[in-house]
């Protein structure tokens, strides 16, 4: 795919983030009603996403997939917490506690509200039930150990929550596997419906990030080296690493894409909230997210070439 095609798909994603920007800059919403807007794109948006796609994919030239895809999915994550450790060191070679805050913003990855959409904009219909797929796992190993990596810092840190690791857009996905491979297709009625609540998600999941980016001040932006070092790790090291080690072991189309564009991501939003409840940095760990979401609107077209 030409590269100013893929700027172009991309460039009207982030123009959404922009929206969400300006809004936060002009209406300032409160803390509670963004929280109530991710609330209802996690619960609402995401599962119709899912449950949408039932009528529309053909479950017989995806079944032959799936097994690899979440395999692929749960090794990338493994293999990037395993790196995680070392590389945050050359961030945070003395303090503890900071060290653990980059852990856990390198390991959790903002793959639902920016990977999503991204998959959707560049490979359609069927690359969103990709990567719905590969977050599957994804979604059981970021909510699960990231509360982990922050607790090796704190002794009064939550180390575990397991009402974390099964949410609505877990069940839906599950659902929705269950329905296609079953050759159950929902009613017209119910599936436009789904379909209508699902296309929300896109345009509030980046106003979302674009109302987080409206919190930080340029200076924390620009000032300091560590986020942009924290970001060529997250959003290059990687996914070059994802993507020499699938093409070496063979994988092509959306095997190799998806898990790919995935792991391009910036760090997610998630990662400042859950160090926060664990009495770390967290203003540290929003400017690792600001820092890379912004970096993120570079490296994705770039890597894109790689598998696109």
């Amino acid at each position: 795919m030409d590269f100013f095609v893929i700027l172009e798909r991309i460039g009207s994603v982030f123009l959404l983030m922009l929206v969400g920007y300006v809004f936060a800059k002009l209406a300032k919403p409160t803390e509670q009603a963004r929280g109530l807007l991710g609330a209802l794109v996690i619960n609402v948006s995401v599962p119709a996403s899912m449950l949408a796609s039932v009528n529309n994919v053909d479950f017989d030239a995806l079944k032959g997939d799936i097994a690899a895809l979440m395999l692929i999915s749960a090794a990338i994550a493994l293999v990037t917490l395993a790196l995680c450790l070392p590389l945050s060191r050359l961030l945070e070679s003395k303090d503890r506690a900071r060290r653990a805050v980059v852990q856990g913003a390198l390991f959790f990855h903002n793959f639902v509200f920016l990977g999503w959409p991204v998959c959707r904009m560049l490979l359609g219909e069927q690359g969103l039930l990709y990567a719905m797929l590969c977050s599957i796992p994804l979604n059981l190993l970021m909510y699960g150990l990231t509360p982990v990596l922050l607790s090796r810092a704190s002794r009064d840190a939550r180390v575990f929550d397991k009402k974390m690791l099964i949410n609505l857009p877990v069940y839906a996905a599950l659902t929705a596997l269950t329905l296609m491979a079953c050759g159950v297709k929902l009613p017209s009625e119910v599936a436009n419906v789904f379909g209508m609540l699902g296309d929300t998600q896109t345009p509030l999941a980046m106003m979302i990030v674009g109302m987080m980016l409206a919190d930080a001040r340029p200076v924390d932006v620009v000032s300091g080296w560590k986020p942009y070092a924290f970001s060529a790790i997250r959003l290059g090291l990687f996914p070059l690493i994802a993507f020499a080690a699938l093409k070496w072991l063979g994988f092509s189309g959306l095997l190799l894409s998806v898990p790919v564009l995935l792991t391009v991501m910036p760090s997610a939003t998630m990662s400042a909230v859950l160090a926060q409840r664990a009495g770390l940095d967290a203003v540290y760990a929003s400017r690792l997210v600001v820092v890379s979401t912004l970096l993120s609107m570079a490296a994705i077209p770039l890597v894109s070439l790689l598998v696109l």
